[in-house]
């Protein structure tokens, strides 16, 4: 059963692996308004400073509840706990009042449309909690995560990457499960592991063809289940 400490240092070597903002590196080009949903005056070292202290903080709630019944009886509440980790890790970088992905479609990446965006919350939240009630093993529902709040349709206007790693990150305590090595146990070098998990993208905008997005989920499961 990791501890709190261990689960820091794993969530630590994640974020250095994983995280432009964590390299001091402010990528804009997820939507064409994030740049105004940044707090003024924010530059790449201070957001690189926050992005370190604010994962210290998310990990120990999401530690403390691990275990927290309230937390997972509805899709509502697994919403408020999901969106309390976003809020957390853009402590800081985000202004107030701007979490959620907004504005223009992303002209860079193929995420799910924004004027489709809270339908396809809604239904990942009534989806995980269904998981969840079924007894899905721990590793499914991270990537269940992993994939809805980063990869397919990008929840929020910042942090995504780290939002999602965090959701899943306190699915996985909740069943005592190490987090996920991106290196795949050191088998790939640490400069690839970012490219290695972007590659597993969808390929094309989610529903327009469902059966590609099935294929497309289940093609980022495999990958996802080799990193533990």
């Amino acid at each position: 059963m990791p501890t709190l400490e261990e689960y820091q240092e794993q969530a630590g070597r994640n974020l250095l692996l994983m995280s432009r903002t964590a390299k001091g590196i402010l990528d804009l080009g997820a939507s064409a308004d994030k740049g105004a949903k940044i707090v003024p005056g924010l530059d790449a070292e201070g957001a690189a400073e926050l992005a370190r202290l604010n994962l210290e903080m998310a990990v120990e709630y999401a530690f403390e509840g691990r275990h927290e019944i309230g937390f997972v009886t509805c899709p509502q509440s697994l919403r408020f706990v999901i969106e309390t980790l976003a809020q957390k890790v853009n402590r800081g970088i985000l202004r107030d009042g701007c979490l959620f992905r907004g504005g223009a479609d992303s002209d860079k990446y193929l995420y799910t449309r924004v004027a489709d965006l809270e339908r396809a919350m809604q239904r990942f939240y009534y989806n995980l909690h269904q998981q969840i009630r079924s007894g899905a093993d721990a590793i499914t529902l991270a990537a269940l995560a992993e994939w809805h709040i980063d990869m397919r349709d990008h929840f929020f206007a910042d942090g995504c990457g780290k939002a999602a790693k965090m959701a899943s990150a306190w699915l996985l305590m909740r069943a005592n499960t190490a987090l996920p090595d991106y290196t795949m146990g050191g088998g790939l070098p640490a400069n690839l592991a970012r490219v290695e998990y972007l590659s597993h993208r969808p390929r094309q905008i989610p529903g327009e063809h469902p059966a590609q997005d099935e294929l497309d989920y289940r093609h980022f499961l495999d990958y996802y289940r080799s990193l533990f």
